[in-house]
């Protein structure tokens, strides 16, 4: 084996891998990897590639596409990144061209793929339907060349990005009744975050605070939000906690606009 070809999925939002797909081959992706003598082995982060050296081309013209389809294991990956649509029977379309890096990314609905000789229709059952369709595009000629080089290695990188939304901070307990406010430390005035107060609906007694632009959701961020009393400044919580995507709502905002927010409760 000579080149090795790898195409690693990446979340924004844990800045790590990707381990809740699980990846599958296309039908007429196993006549090109079997045709080429391309060894590969597949996980839930991405795909490894390795280029045979009994590749031969009859028409190095011919486009060849190796297409994997990519199902979620977990609900929480819909969460984790804004890229995978939520609508039945739409799905991410990821363009790559071997040694070219990444080409485009875009939502479509299933039925407009685009087709490939050999491929069957998937086949759309409750809790099996694909939330990516990975093309890996080259030729026959381009797919030979790999196989004669020496020793070499190309990585791609596919970001898949983290959500953005506004969050709204639930106050209850003796912090409500301290006059709270919540402060921004972030060393740029510029960038610092202002957080509109109101009392709180859910939390009978307390307050909210609705950030007033979106945030990315992070697992790990440097963003540091403070809880003090407006009366003395004093610090009632020296850093607030951040949200997640596992307590998600709806607010509807004074324009009427109906915006989705990332809940944080704090109660002590």
């Amino acid at each position: 084996m000579s080149q090795v070809h790898t195409i690693q999925l990446l979340l924004e939002h844990t800045a790590g891998p990707c381990r809740d797909l699980r990846l599958q081959w296309c039908a007429s992706a196993g006549r090109i990897l079997v045709d080429h003598d391309i060894d590969h082995r597949l996980a839930p982060d991405g795909l490894v590639l390795r280029m045979g050296k009994d590749s031969v081309a009859e028409d190095a013209a011919l486009p060849q596409t190796l297409r994997l389809y990519a199902y979620p294991t977990i609900a929480e990956i819909f969460r984790s990144t804004c890229d995978f649509p939520a609508g039945m029977g739409e799905l991410l379309h990821v363009r790559c061209g071997l040694g070219k890096g990444l080409v485009s990314k875009e939502t479509c609905r299933i039925e407009s793929l685009p087709p490939l000789v050999g491929a069957m229709p998937i086949r759309l059952r409750p809790g099996c339907v694909p939330c990516m369709a990975l093309d890996l595009e080259t030729t026959s000629g381009e797919l030979c060349e790999a196989s004669l080089r020496s020793a070499w290695s190309e990585r791609t990188m596919l970001h898949l990005a983290a959500p953005r939304m506004r969050w709204k901070y639930l106050i209850g307990g003796d912090l409500a009744e301290c006059d709270p406010q919540i402060v921004d430390l972030s060393v740029d005035p510029s960038q610092r975050l202002a957080f509109v107060r109101r009392d709180s609906n859910r939390t009978p007694g307390g307050v909210e605070f609705l950030s007033d632009r979106e945030i990315t959701l992070r697992r790990e961020s440097d963003l540091r939000l403070q809880l003090r009393s407006r009366k003395d400044d004093r610090i009632l919580l020296r850093r607030l906690p951040h949200a997640a995507p596992g307590d998600l709502g709806r607010e509807i905002l004074e324009d009427g606009r109906v915006i989705t927010v990332a809940h944080v409760f704090v109660n002590p």
